[in-house]
């Protein structure tokens, strides 16, 4: 179940449970889970929670939270080289590997699940992306904002292409 804008969303989702994507993901290391937290909206929290998972994330705003993580900037939900809130994951996981900055650009990372996406895809997570309030955007940015240089030497670990709005 996914929560957008306050509302369940269960269409989008870039990772589907294929071994294939599962096999990749664990191959990689689930690197993209080593980026610091998980940005969540609060209706997104509350799900979480709701289905029994312990709340590891911390307000930065009213309707913007991050999961606190450790110095390795590594999830808390990350166990084994598995998300253990996979099903109940926010929208900014669900994309990975389409990933929106602080200033609203949008980017496809070449990391290995990128060749399983087709086009249609990859358009509607960049339409939903772009529908998230610029509230998240800038709190997230704005917690973010000390660790930025770690978080681009991680992310770098693979190209990325910017995705020009459609």
């Amino acid at each position: 179940m996914l929560m957008v804008n306050g509302e369940r969303d269960d269409s989008i989702d870039v990772h589907d449970s294929s071994n294939d994507a599962l096999n990749i993901c664990k191959s990689c290391g689930s690197h993209c889970c080593k980026f610091g937290g998980a940005v969540a909206t609060r209706s997104e929290v509350s799900a979480i929670i709701e289905m029994g998972y312990p709340n590891h994330f911390t307000a930065v705003s009213e309707d913007v939270f991050i999961t606190d993580w450790g110095d390795d900037m590594t999830c808390p939900y990350l166990s084994d080289g598995k998300c253990e809130i996979y099903e109940v994951r926010p929208l900014r996981c669900r994309a990975f590997p389409i990933f929106q900055t602080g200033s609203g650009q949008v980017f496809l990372s070449q990391c290995p699940i990128a060749s399983l996406l087709s086009e249609e895809e990859i358009h509607n997570m960049v339409e939903k992306l772009a529908e998230c309030p610029s509230e998240i955007l800038e709190g997230a940015a704005s917690y973010m904002g000390p660790y930025a240089k770690k978080l681009e030497r991680k992310i770098s670990r693979f190209d990325r292409t910017r995705i020009e709005g459609k």
